[in-house]
């Protein structure tokens, strides 16, 4: 960049740092040139510059989530795991929101490698990923743990990942419901397709199929649920009295993406005069408003804080590099029982 710049590598430093004795025409000679190729200075370099101890860092991006989002978001105890776990690790955490991604994950994580943040990576975020999201990461060479994603969606592409047992527990819920005479019933995802909405449809598919129940009297909805919107109240209130789409059948239960859609479910049912348990049994997923509903929802805990000190070990192990090959670690749910599930109305 100096040579670019006509100038020492000193001159260099302290015009792109804005020291003033850098004349201004100097400066931003310096400073376009910088963006001409992309530089970036290294968090590092400073670090070792200034005669500090440089350990092993860990980055925790969030893609598409502000700090602040993340702590009352399912991934605050994600978070809290890792902390945990990196600490036994030997391993330093340092925070990376990047709310906006307009122009692409592949730049935002390319700007990071570029600015030598971190030694190894954990991502968490709601949007779906593809392996072209993460080039910049597997390009470097720098490891990286993906957080309840992987890329079912692209054999042969295998990563470090640890992901939630959703397929698992969806396939339980399918069987606990039909243990309770429910024949009739919809699991409700959202229309984004991310890894997780397919390992519950996968889920719902092989419940189904386990328990004999006829497909088309147990669909996969496609519906962005908000518990406070009158659109998806609507929505929700025809499905309960309309029918399944293609049978006009009654839906005897719903298991909703997670707690939130099984709350709309619960509020429809209400305002279309349908009694919980006795005519429709309710389940969710996440195990975060549970307690706080009418009636208190079913629902499966993916113990969150299980899975960053799962994501922080497995990191440590690459960083280590003792792993072989990527790995892939999953976390079981456990059902917690209240009182939106009960038995089939006798005919």
């Amino acid at each position: 960049m100096a040579r670019a710049a006509g100038v020492s590598k000193t001159v260099a430093s302290r015009g792109l740092a804005g020291y003033p004795d850098a004349a201004p025409a100097t400066r931003e000679r310096v400073r376009r040139v910088a963006r001409e190729l992309g530089y970036r200075a290294s968090v590092r370099a400073r670090l070792l510059s200034a005669g500090k101890d440089a350990p092993a860092r860990c980055a925790v991006v969030s893609l598409g989530l502000t700090t602040a989002q993340i702590g009352r978001s399912f991934f605050g105890p994600v978070l809290a795991g890792v902390m945990a776990r990196a600490a036994q690790e030997g391993i330093d955490v340092q925070l990376i929101a990047l709310p906006d991604t307009g122009n692409g994950i592949a730049g935002a994580l390319d700007r990071l490698v570029a600015e030598d943040r971190a030694d190894g990576f954990i991502l968490v975020t709601w949007l779906p990923l593809t392996p072209e999201d993460v080039a910049p990461l597997e390009q470097s060479g720098l490891p990286f743990v993906l957080a309840n994603r992987h890329f079912d969606a692209y054999p042969g592409h295998p990563v470090n990942c640890v992901t939630l047992g959703w397929e698992q527990a969806t396939c339980d819920a399918v069987v606990r419901l039909a243990a309770l005479g429910r024949r009739t019933m919809a699991m409700v995802l959202p229309w984004r397709e991310t890894s997780t909405a397919r390992d519950h449809e996968r889920g719902w598919h092989q419940g189904v199929a386990h328990t004999g129940i006829a497909a088309v009297d147990a669909p996969v909805l496609r519906m962005t649920l908000k518990p406070e919107d009158a659109a998806s109240q609507e929505w929700a209130r025809r499905l309960l009295t309309a029918g399944l789409p293609g049978t006009s059948q009654v839906p005897t239960a719903l298991v909703g993406f997670n707690d939130w859609y099984a709350l709309t479910g619960l509020r429809a049912a209400t305002a279309a005069g349908v009694p919980v348990p006795d005519q429709l049994s309710v389940i969710g997923f996440d195990n975060a408003i549970g307690p706080a509903t009418t009636p208190p929802l079913c629902s499966y805990d993916p113990h969150p804080h299980d899975l960053g000190m799962a994501a922080a070990e497995l990191l440590g192990a690459a960083l280590r590099r003792e792993l072989e090959s990527p790995r892939r670690v999953t976390i079981p749910l456990d059902f917690v029982c209240r009182e939106s599930c009960g038995p089939a109305p006798r005919r």
